[in-house]
């Protein structure tokens, strides 16, 4: 979104601000030039401006005087921040013309809050859209206690830990080959080291 704006400055102490109110857009300085009102005078009006509280702290932007330099192109663009002020000095008012355009950073704002209430609605969507699990269902989601024949702890089932036991039970350590005979005892393909960590991991003596 962009459109014109312009401005009469008139010469005197007291300064002319670029906006009345403050706002959301760029403004963009394209051109100063002798107002066409009132007597044009041959000497020099200088146009200068400041930024901030400090209209101490000029800058001159040209030098315009009739018959010599009526006019004069500029490029200057204001952020919708800046206090801006002109300055002109002489005897003739100069005519400020430009446009004004959205800020880049609030046109980014603005996508960014609307890409984001577009992830919440379709996060909401989803949410209501996900069925309510059946009493059933919720049950037999919820994992089951090993049993007898469903492995635990490590892959061993109930059965297999109760044989561990057993068979260890009926050895000691003076037993050649005690945990490759209880290995033979337990079977699923457990070696004699696995017989022999998970039986000290069940505390067993």
């Amino acid at each position: 979104m962009s459109g014109f704006w312009g401005l009469e400055v008139k010469p005197g102490a007291k300064p002319t601000p670029l906006r009345k109110q403050p706002g959301e857009m760029v403004m963009v300085l394209k051109q100063a030039a002798l107002a066409p009102t009132g007597k044009l005078s041959a000497d020099p009006s200088v146009l200068s401006v400041s930024v901030g509280s400090d209209t101490n702290e000029r800058f001159v932007l040209c030098h315009l005087a009739s018959g010599k330099c009526e006019q004069w192109a500029i490029d200057l663009g204001f952020g919708p921040d800046e206090e801006v002020n002109f300055h002109l000095t002489g005897k003739c008012a100069v005519h400020l013309t430009g446009f004004y355009e959205m800020d880049d950073d609030s046109d980014d704002e603005d996508e960014m809050d609307s890409e984001e209430e577009e992830m919440a609605r379709m996060q909401k969507q989803k949410t209501e859209a996900k069925p309510t699990p059946t009493p059933k269902q919720a049950a037999a989601a919820k994992p089951q206690p090993a049993g007898a024949g469903t492995p635990g702890a490590a892959g061993w089932t109930a059965a297999q830990e109760a044989a561990l036991k057993k068979a260890a039970a009926a050895t000691d350590a003076s037993t050649p080959n005690r945990w490759a005979k209880v290995a033979e005892k337990v079977g699923g393909g457990k070696s004699k080291d696995a017989c022999k960590k998970h039986f000290k991991e069940l505390g067993a003596k």
